[in-house]
């Protein structure tokens, strides 16, 4: 269970880092949205139904982390940086681009935690 568990997890991690920036535009507000479903993921790890996919799990959790975390945020209007053009799009590309750079975290939290070997 765990080993599948494992391997989920790390092939669903692109794609979770994309969703996560096309969410919050924002590189690292990406990585710390990652960063926290991926720990509320290995917390509650036994509430995932063996045998079931576990993308649409993570990105469940992910877009509650999202909602919740933006929710009691005070809007403030848009951000007159960002109203330029080409800025969100420039994150955008930077934040695709960077999604190749997961592999690198990948091993370090392989290391860290000592799960996914």
């Amino acid at each position: 269970m765990m080993r599948s568990f494992n391997t989920q997890l790390e092939k669903a991690l692109p794609d979770i880092w994309r969703h996560a920036c096309s969410l919050t535009h924002d590189k690292d507000a990406a990585d710390d949205l990652v960063q926290d479903c991926i720990e509320r993921a290995l917390r509650k790890r036994l509430l995932w139904m063996p045998g079931r996919p576990l993308k649409p799990w993570l990105t469940k959790i992910m877009l509650n982390l999202y909602r919740d975390r933006w929710r009691y945020r005070p809007y403030a209007g848009p951000d007159p940086q960002c109203a330029a053009a080409g800025h969100i799009s420039a994150v955008s590309a930077s934040c695709s681009f960077d999604c190749d750079l997961w592999s690198g975290h990948w091993s370090w939290l392989s290391s860290a935690t000592g799960w996914g070997r």
